[in-house]
């Protein structure tokens, strides 16, 4: 099997994705490919926006902006307002 990493170096989620596939690779046995790109380019071809752009306008960007940056999903079950972690299964 063939695995890509396509990064961008000025990306904090691009890092943090880099500092985990050693174990990915540990574990599948087999290695990755690093491809530079830039992501404000990708964005641009697909027509598509970061999320700065993208929620603007949206009324608690900034505490959604946060959510996606620390890993959580807003949770709207209660009062709208709650994070939740998020737990990926490895199994």
């Amino acid at each position: 099997m063939k695995l890509e990493y396509h990064f961008d170096l000025a990306s904090p989620n691009c890092y943090y994705s880099h500092k985990v596939i050693p174990e990915i690779e540990r574990c599948a046995g087999e290695t990755f490919d690093y491809f530079p790109i830039l992501l404000g380019g990708v964005f641009k071809s697909t027509n598509n926006r970061s999320p700065m752009e993208q929620f603007a306008g949206v009324k608690k960007a900034k505490a959604l902006r946060r959510a996606f940056a620390i890993g959580c999903a807003w949770d709207t079950s209660t009062t709208g307002t709650e994070l939740s972690r998020w737990r990926m299964d490895t199994a």
